[in-house]
């Protein structure tokens, strides 16, 4: 469900709590960007995604929480280090056949048993990554909640702008500022969306 956090008040607030906002100030600057926030359920696995294989021209980061613990056996995000760096994130796209055919083997391995980094989780902790990351989720029970909200740097180059000008023209939700966010009574969730204002970008009634 997207947006998630702007339909409820108590939600809303995260995305300016010191314990969030400060790892958008941390990683991308003062003047960092709401791309958007998500809720989702999440049933069965989620098969191995991220970048292309391409340079890194705006960066981004994922704030991500759970509100089960997990581990590797019951569904935690799992990460394949090293995987945003186009030289090898470019040898992974051959993973995205098992989007498809879940009985692919690309390197002779299921997904599950691709070599990785489990990141396990109790309620309350955070994961912090970038989406171009290869990630993914094998063995969780039904019905796991998974929310999250994303960043990206204020663009100032050309490239930059086209990047994410072609992301929003892409997407249906994300990089749309939320009506309730632009007309907020708290300054930094008002400056977090208005560089989408000034980039044109269209609102979305939540």
């Amino acid at each position: 469900l997207q947006p998630f956090f702007e339909r409820r008040p108590f939600m809303a607030r995260l995305a300016d709590d010191d314990r969030i906002y400060a790892i958008g100030e941390d990683l991308l600057g003062p003047d960092f960007v709401l791309d958007g926030t998500e809720g989702n359920f999440h049933v069965g696995d989620t098969a191995w995604h991220g970048g292309e294989g391409k340079p890194i021209t705006v960066r981004t980061t994922k704030i991500t929480f759970y509100l089960d613990r997990l581990d590797k056996t019951s569904g935690c995000l799992r990460f394949i280090p090293g995987s945003h760096l186009p030289e090898f994130g470019d040898q992974l796209k051959i993973l995205k056949r098992q989007y498809d055919d879940p009985s692919q083997l690309p390197f002779g391995l299921r997904e599950i048993d691709l070599p990785c980094i489990a990141i396990e989780t109790e309620p309350g902790d955070v994961v912090v990554f970038m989406e171009n990351t290869y990630h993914g989720a094998f063995g969780g029970h039904p019905g796991r909640q998974q929310h999250a909200i994303s960043f990206f740097e204020n663009p100032r180059t050309d490239d930059q702008v086209a990047w994410v000008t072609d992301m929003y023209e892409r997407a249906r939700f994300s990089f749309r500022p939320s009506e309730s966010y632009l007309n907020s009574d708290r300054p930094r969730i008002r400056r977090m969306v208005s560089r989408l204002v000034d980039l044109g970008f269209q609102s979305l009634p939540y």
